[in-house]
């Protein structure tokens, strides 16, 4: 069919995976990706109610792990793909 996208993968992996029912994100981009990729709440950045832009002289600390650092440790291939703004250091 036109428009239907046949996932039998995707598909097997949320059958098999576990259903979130509760959780919560910031209104904004900067703080909820904070918070997925480094485990830790946005408050703790001082990111609860806005973006950081490229201009910023602000981001997220160097010496933050986050998420697809701890899933390389753990044997899983990553990559990087997507918008960032959480800071840049130059």
């Amino acid at each position: 069919s036109i428009g239907i996208t046949h996932t039998p993968h995707l598909n097997a992996l949320a059958a098999e995976g576990v259903t979130l029912h509760n959780h919560h994100v910031q209104p904004v981009c900067s703080p909820t990706r904070a918070a997925l990729l480094t485990g830790r709440h946005a408050l703790r950045y001082g990111l609860q109610n806005s973006v950081i832009w490229p201009q910023d002289a602000f981001a997220v600390p160097q010496n933050e792990t986050l998420l697809a650092q701890n899933m390389r440790a753990a044997g899983y291939r990553t990559a990087c793909f997507g918008k960032w703004h959480l800071g840049l250091y130059k």
